[in-house]
């Protein structure tokens, strides 16, 4: 409901303070679904696109802009931070004066889970923080905590702001990864409730398709065939020659399927911006490409060289060391039964 109900506000609030709003969104909530409940209808006519207007000096951060419009932000963050002191996406529970924590997002439930009789600040409202109210909360409880993850945005900024914070009192949070209920409450030195351990020998589970997903039939058949697809398409950059693809084909034993082989780079950006995939596939990243890219590439690759030159790697040696230092596992599934053999009928 909260999910819902943010990104209504955040839309108002782009619109009453002009300016960019991001919903940040957590795999908690991604992974949940639950009824909510739907506010009034939006008025379209109030909302329709409006007509261009040309506006340099918002737009073009040239230097005899960027002063002036300078000032203007800075008047719209001062703005944000008032309306941040009294909005209702921030907000107080008071509960037991004695801990006090500082939280956002979907971490408050597991606060709450954990540290039943805290008193909270939940933020909804992250950037700009409220100095008045989180000066006002840490005054009302004896001890202020922040229970984030992964990074210390709200601590070193809340610190900032002369609020005196106190670390946990048993043990640190962790810095990585996701928070837990049992974390938090180990960290506070709160006894966690009798339980079974988690089973140590189970198989790993990696990320499964949805049972509805349309590209379950293509992988399950790639997998049956045991080939592999890439994008590669003739001509495009060094390593998509026909010599240098015959010579990668060397390296593997599998089919490989080519689909845009033979699409030019303009068609194969209409078809990215037609499936929506293009703006995630043009991103900057650091590939093979980008880290190991030779001043002359090799565009027409002999494979006897190329033999000839992984001949001088110690290729075997690495195998046997890589296996050596290898770890066996055998993980048996209680629940699985073995086919039973039919007869053999004779004809």
């Amino acid at each position: 409901q909260e999910a819902y109900d943010f990104a209504r506000a955040a839309v108002d609030i782009s619109e009453r303070f002009d300016t960019p709003v991001i919903l940040h969104e957590t795999m908690r909530i991604a992974h949940t679904r639950t009824m909510v409940e739907c506010a009034h209808e939006r008025n379209l006519e109030a909302a329709a696109p409006r007509d261009y207007q040309s506006q340099p000096s918002k737009y073009v951060m040239m230097p005899a802009y960027a002063v002036a419009r300078t000032r203007v932000t800075n008047e719209r963050e001062d703005a944000l931070v008032e309306f941040a002191e009294t909005s209702d996406l921030n907000r107080i529970e008071m509960r037991d004066t004695k801990v006090g924590v500082i939280v956002a997002g979907a971490l408050y439930n597991h606060v709450r889970e954990a540290l039943p009789e805290a008193s909270t600040l939940k933020l909804g409202l992250t950037w700009p923080l409220p100095p008045k109210l989180l000066t006002s909360f840490a005054a009302s409880v004896e001890k202020v905590y922040v229970v984030e993850e992964s990074c210390r945005y709200f601590r070193d900024h809340v610190a900032a702001l002369g609020v005196k914070l106190s670390e946990p009192p048993a043990a640190p949070l962790p810095r990585s990864g996701e928070i837990f209920p049992a974390d938090i409450q180990r960290s506070f030195g709160v006894a966690t409730p009798a339980h079974l351990e988690a089973a140590k020998d189970l198989p790993p589970r990696p990320p499964a398709f949805c049972a509805g997903c349309p590209h379950r039939l293509v992988f399950n058949e790639l997998r049956r065939m045991k080939a592999i697809v890439t994008g590669e398409s003739l001509g495009q950059v060094a390593s998509q020659t026909i010599d240098n693809i015959n010579a990668t084909n060397a390296a593997v034993e599998m089919p490989v399927f080519r689909p845009l082989i033979g699409t030019d780079k303009q068609e194969i950006i209409a078809e990215a911006q037609e499936l929506g995939t293009f703006e995630i596939s043009s991103q900057d990243a650091p590939d093979c490409c980008t880290l190991f890219m030779p001043r002359n590439p090799e565009t027409h690759a002999n494979l006897e060289k190329v033999l000839e030159a992984e001949a001088l790697f110690p290729i075997e040696q690495w195998v046997r060391e890589l296996a050596d230092a290898a770890e066996p596992h055998d993980y048996r599934c209680p629940s699985y039964k073995p086919k039973k053999k039919r007869p053999r009928k004779d004809v």
